[in-house]
């Protein structure tokens, strides 16, 4: 079906709109908010830059919404969704494409986790000119999967942890990333390029007995973590704590905990001991987290030999830039996986140019380092 629509700025008046097209083309989030209209309102009245697709001429009726989320020099375009009745209109590839004009005119660098199963959005992030680097298995939590049966019906799969593509439009010099590389153990060389081939296959089928127990849904999960963490109140403080985010501090690190994701994310320093990233660990993995990740500049290798001593494995690679004028930097993700993440794994379905841009960059990375 051909629609004709437009596409504006969201405006507080788009709240009940926004929310019933959430209920209808972005099931399962694990954050409640984008189905509350007052939620909604609020975050666009704080300034959240929001568009929408809507049918012409009211451009009132809408069938589409993305965000751009700005952190430092980085801008990630995400939430985006399109109405089931009106896909296959270019609508997630046109606004995936505004967004990347609006965050190249703020002057920050445009970039998707794309998820590893959505073809569509794979397309858009490609037609937008962004590329893609490697995969974070795992990365995310989607507790509503289904999938096409023959005839008019859909097969329910439920919850499982998606895989997330970098897809970026930042260019950064790989040969400076061959070189810092280079400075790590070799062993160390090795599991990373062993875990960026990995998740360009298919993980084993997910265990539907363990996702029922550990992912039974958003609530669920976001009220026994912060159950987990009053019972284990000790030796951290708590610096921020919201509905859907807690972050807490541990000495020289601190982690922002995702309830009802599961997840965590380290932030270190300079000053940052193997005894304190063990508690934190230890924590996470008490309170029912399911996998921890940390991003760490490459060129440190003190840093990522001590993510290895603690038990983080490098499972990616993006650039990142983190000064106005310095050139991109190589981050590799250190992860650590525990509470049955093996389990609860999504399958992968890749566009075919995603996946060369994929594998073309894994292949030269094991050339180069290896």
């Amino acid at each position: 079906m051909v629609v004709e629509y437009g596409i504006r700025n969201a405006t507080i008046g788009d709240g009940q709109g926004l929310a019933q097209l959430a209920h209808r083309g972005f099931k399962g989030y694990p954050f409640e908010s984008v189905y509350q209209p007052q939620s909604l309102v609020d975050a666009i009245t704080q300034g959240e830059i929001r568009i929408v697709a809507a049918l012409k001429p009211e451009l009132q009726h809408i069938i589409g919404t993305a965000v751009l989320g700005i952190d430092g020099f980085m801008a990630e375009i995400k939430r985006v969704i399109v109405h089931p009745e009106y896909r296959n209109n270019h609508l997630a590839s046109n606004m995936t494409k505004n967004l990347e004009r609006v965050a190249k005119r703020k002057k920050v660098h445009p970039y998707t986790d794309t998820r590893a199963d959505q073809l569509g959005m794979q397309k858009a992030s490609l037609g937008a000119g962004l590329k893609a680097i490697t995969i974070e298995s795992g990365k995310h939590v989607v507790y509503d999967h289904e999938v096409d049966v023959p005839g008019p019906g859909k097969e329910q799969l439920g919850p499982a942890r998606e895989s997330m593509i970098h897809m970026t439009s930042l260019r950064a010099d790989q040969s400076r990333l061959y070189d810092e590389l280079k400075n790590w153990p070799l062993a160390l060389r090795e599991k990373l390029y062993t875990n960026i081939a990995k998740a360009l296959h298919n993980p084993a089928e997910k265990n539907k007995s363990v996702v029922e127990y550990k992912l039974p849904s958003a609530l669920k999960v976001r009220t026994t973590i912060l159950n987990q963490l009053e019972e284990h109140r000790n030796g951290f403080e708590i610096i921020h704590d919201e509905q859907d985010i807690t972050v807490v501090q541990h000495g020289n690190v601190k982690i922002t905990i995702i309830k009802p994701d599961a997840s965590g994310f380290i932030e270190t320093n300079d000053h940052t001991t193997n005894e304190e990233i063990q508690y934190i660990l230890g924590l996470s993995e008490a309170i029912g987290l399911q996998i921890i990740t940390s991003y760490e500049n490459v060129k440190d290798v003190k840093k990522a030999q001590l993510m290895d001593e603690c038990g983080l494995t490098p499972a990616m690679i993006r650039p990142w830039q983190t000064t106005k004028k310095g050139k991109p930097i190589w981050q590799a993700g250190f992860r650590k996986t525990m509470n049955g993440y093996e389990d609860c794994l999504h399958s992968i379905r890749l566009d075919k140019k995603v996946r060369e841009q994929l594998e073309e960059f894994a292949t030269t990375l094991k050339d180069k380092i290896l």
